[in-house]
């Protein structure tokens, strides 16, 4: 195997080869610059190694004198020079080193400028020469590589080429020397996720040639540029892998659909969309169609966020996709399982899109947390809005305290550019009804959420980023906002990605009708009306939270899963384990008068490993727990459902969490459901629905 490991320059051979003095000056001079350029392509290709040659001998020519390109020692060779076309009128070769790898891209700093601007850009990357002898009938080469920022060009299948030549001696490429591998970029990404090619093969009249060479070609338009990312270059004998065909007409799409919720966009009309937009603007909400083609790693339907980021095409050899970032789940509510989208499924996403432009270039996707999943595979999914979003409404307020913005006048103010993101608005005012509420962050006590005019999801919304409660105080559970709930919020307006939002440490002014609290989409008349001692029954939800079960104290430290796996109603809550400590299901921290009180719950394994659980309590004074105080163990659990029922004495009234521990032995995940806790017959927390006031 030729591993060609360019991570160091010049070997000692190379520096040797150079003549001092006399000679071709010209010539000279441009394999000087050739060399220079593969030393600061610095190629990182991997470590060098002693790895047999499955070849002869390779010999490179510089200057006249042969030298060695593979080593047996620990030197690299670095001789892949950057060349022009010979016919080439472009100035700018788009080809330049990475730290640890080497990308071609035209969005560079361009002739030392400090900053980066797209130039139309063309180049070749060639590889030093060698030659394959009769013993190596079937030469195959691989590479890892991505596609970035490919929504910059969506013909960066066609601007991506690979060549191989037996006749090429040096300087300037004459196409007309080289014929094109067969070979397409497919393999997109947005974390620099590398993909492997495969072996690819060299035809057959390229077997027992001595001056065979590889080149990289990349071509970058002027108005944008993807960018092609390349390591681990490996050359050996072996067999090809089957290549996907070159693209051919109809692969990049005709853009269709007029954006209605009848007739939305498909994936090559939502790009010529987007990109018709000004940078970082916002679009009206439209409807979008697409076929779903991969999830961002980590960001995946289930996430503790409640959104999910993924791309979508228009059919799976379409060779341009759509970057939906952090799109919220059917019926504009947060997703709460791997298995409301998956690959494959054709989804309409509706909301506001963006020409997302940072210092890397510009990308078209959604508004993130502004779109959602309207419907998949053609059905609208229970809790989903089946009617026509409502339009924004007519803007009103002048911001002040006594006359504080609607949502669509705070909109308005934000979109007249009163706002930047080193310079915040002054503090102004708005009034609206809660319509989401997204998530919580315990470490600075706020709570992102939406508001609109009518408390409802899929029109106009606001989005108040890291809100904190009333009069500035500190939220400790995400179950002490609630949709439905009336608020007056100041704050500072300002714009990220697009979205006009308050940033984060605006405060509740006023706030009413607190009382319904989050319900699962899609209830009916049992839908439970949550209060401060109710879901027992972990049937309402907030992303991957049912609520009323986090604790603002460590009492409560496992991670919390929603399970459709169910003792009675729709769901369980899964509590994960680990063999390196005992984790706590943990009820929201609350008052309890002393007396005599008796937990019932329902437990079972999550899986062959079974498991271990121990009900207990703890006081909370100041968000700091004190000493815990269990009961029996509840040991070698299956995976049948088990009663477990505990009476315990509070010694004092004061504030307590209750807990369940998932013990580490065995340190599996545990499924509870059906928790109540009564105080005499009196129920202080209850599994049981009672139906929507």
């Amino acid at each position: 195997m030729w591993w060609l490991a360019i991570n160091t320059c010049l070997t000692p051979q190379q520096q040797r080869a150079l003549p001092l003095s006399g000679g071709d000056g010209g010539g000279l001079m441009k394999k000087i610059f050739s060399m220079m350029a593969a030393c600061a392509l610095a190629m990182g290709f991997t470590a060098c190694e002693s790895i047999p040659s499955p070849y002869e001998i390779f010999d490179e020519i510089i200057d006249g004198i042969a030298t060695d390109i593979y080593y047996e020692s620990a030197a690299c060779y670095t001789g892949w020079n950057l060349e022009l076309g010979a016919e080439q009128t472009i100035q700018y070769n788009p080809w330049s080193q990475g730290s640890s790898y080497t990308q071609a891209t035209g969005y560079q700093k361009w002739d030392g400028s400090d900053t980066k601007s797209n130039k139309e850009a063309e180049g070749f990357l060639v590889s030093p020469k060698f030659k394959t002898t009769a013993k190596d009938n079937n030469v195959v080469f691989s590479f890892d590589y991505c596609i970035g920022y490919a929504n910059n060009d969506k013909d960066f299948a066609k601007h991506t080429k690979i060549y191989v030549s037996k006749t090429y001696n040096d300087g300037a490429i004459d196409l007309n020397d080289w014929e094109e591998i067969n070979w397409t970029a497919t393999h997109t990404s947005t974390d620099w996720t590398l993909a492997n090619t495969g072996n690819i093969g060299l035809p057959a009249e390229y077997m027992n040639q001595d001056n065979v060479h590889i080149a990289f070609w990349f071509y970058a338009p002027a108005a944008g540029s993807a960018t092609f990312e390349i390591k681990n270059f490996v050359i050996e004998t072996g067999v090809a892998g089957e290549q996907p065909e070159k693209p051919g007409e109809g692969v990049s799409g005709e853009p269709a659909g007029d954006g209605s919720q009848a007739n939305p966009f498909n994936v090559a009309a939502t790009i010529d969309f987007v990109n018709k937009l000004q940078k970082n603007a916002k679009s009206d909400p439209v409807y979008i169609k697409g076929i779903v083609k991969k999830f961002k790693a980590g960001e995946e339907p289930g996430n503790q966020y409640g959104n999910a980021t993924f791309y979508i095409v228009d059919s799976e050899d379409a060779a341009e996709d759509f970057y939906c970032y952090r799109v919220m789940g059917p019926g504009n509510k947060n997703f709460t399982s791997a298995d409301q989208l998956k690959v494959g499924d054709e989804v309409v996403i509706y909301g506001p899109l963006t020409l997302y432009s940072s210092d890397y270039g510009d990308t078209p996707e959604t508004v993130q947390k502004e779109c959602y999943v309207y419907s998949i595979n053609g059905k609208v999914e229970e809790g989903g809005n089946t009617d026509t979003p409502t339009p924004g409404g007519e803007a009103k307020g002048s911001g002040t305290a006594a006359d504080p913005f609607n949502v669509a006048g705070i909109l308005a103010f934000g979109k007249e550019g009163n706002y930047s993101n080193d310079n915040l608005s002054k503090e102004v005012y708005v009034k609206g009804i809660v319509s989401n509420v997204a998530s919580f962050t315990e470490k600075y006590g706020n709570i992102n959420y939406y508001i609109s005019e009518d408390g409802k999801t899929g029109g106009e919304e606001f989005y108040v980023y890291g809100g904190l409660g009333l009069n500035g105080e500190k939220f400790t559970s995400i179950n002490e906002l609630h949709v439905g709930a009336e608020v007056v919020v100041a704050g500072q307006v300002t714009i990220y990605n697009g979205t006009v939002e308050f940033t984060h440490s605006s405060k509740i002014i006023t706030i009413s009708n607190n009382e319904g609290g989050n319900v699962t989409p899609g209830g009916g008349e049992d839908t439970p009306v949550i209060d401060e001692d109710k879901n027992g029954d972990f049937e309402s939800w907030s992303g991957s939270t049912p609520l009323n079960w986090t604790t603002s104290s460590t009492a409560g430290n496992a991670t919390l899963k929603q399970s459709t796996d169910a003792h009675s109603g729709k769901y369980s809550v899964e509590v994960g384990g680990t063999a390196s400590g005992n984790k706590r299901l943990g009820r929201k921290e609350m008052t309890l008068e002393a007396g005599t009180y008796t937990m019932t719950f329902w437990v079972k394994a999550a899986s062959s490993a079974g498991g271990s659980v121990r009900p207990g309590f703890v006081p909370v004074t100041n968000g700091a727990v004190g000493s815990y105080v269990y009961g029996d163990y509840t040991n070698d659990l299956g995976t049948d459902w088990v009663q477990v029922t505990h009476t315990f004495d509070i010694p004092t009234t004061g504030i307590y969490s209750i807990v369940i521990m998932n013990s580490k032995n065995p340190g599996a995940n545990v499924l509870i459901d059906d928790f109540v806790l009564m105080k005499g017959d009196a129920k202080v927390i209850s599994s049981r629905r009672r139906a929507r006031k």
